[in-house]
This record gives C-alpha cells, structure tokens and sequence, in this order.
C-alpha cells in the first residue's frame, strides 16, 4: 500500500480545481439536455401515420420522400422510418399552390 501526502495547500487548490471541472461538466450538461429538449419538440410520425396526413399509399410516400429536391424531412433506422410531421405539411401547402 501507498501513501500520498499532501500539504494543506496544495490538497485545497486540488479540491477547487475538481470543484471547476465538475461545475464546466454540470454545465455542458445543461447545454446539451437543453439542446436535446428543443429537437425533441419537434413531432415525428410513423409511416402509418405519414400516410394518413397525405391520404396517400406507402409506395406514393416513398416516392415522394425519395424525390430530388423532396420538402419531406424523414429519418431512417433500417427498415423503421419516421417523419417530420412540419414537412409533410409544408408538402400539402407548396401541393395546394
């Protein structure tokens, strides 16, 4: 077994320099989680669900997500794909006009 000694001063300056890294760590925390909650505002839709909103079938759906230059934001985790519910949407509005 070792033993480590510290001088008085020497053990407090170490104690405020964990103390300032767990503050910038609790703080960059906060940033993120905070970051996390406004993406996390944003609705996403199941396929299903896409379908409905467009009263259209899976395959026009894909087509549409596919297209070059689609306003239709989606994301995909292999087979399982959801949908930006703003953008399908703004896809009946530039539709509409």
């Amino acid at each position: 077994m070792e033993i480590i000694v510290f001088e008085k001063s020497a053990y407090y300056k170490m104690l405020d320099e964990v103390k300032k890294s767990m503050l910038e760590a609790i703080g960059d925390l906060r940033t993120n989680i905070s970051k996390d909650t406004k993406a996390k505002t944003e609705e996403w839709v199941t396929t299903k669900e896409a379908q409905k909103i467009l009263k259209c079938k899976y395959l026009k759906l894909r087509k549409l997500r596919d297209k070059p230059g689609s306003v239709i934001v989606y994301h995909q985790d292999g087979r399982y794909v959801v949908y930006n519910e703003a953008s399908l949407y703004k896809h009946l509005n530039t539709k509409a006009t």
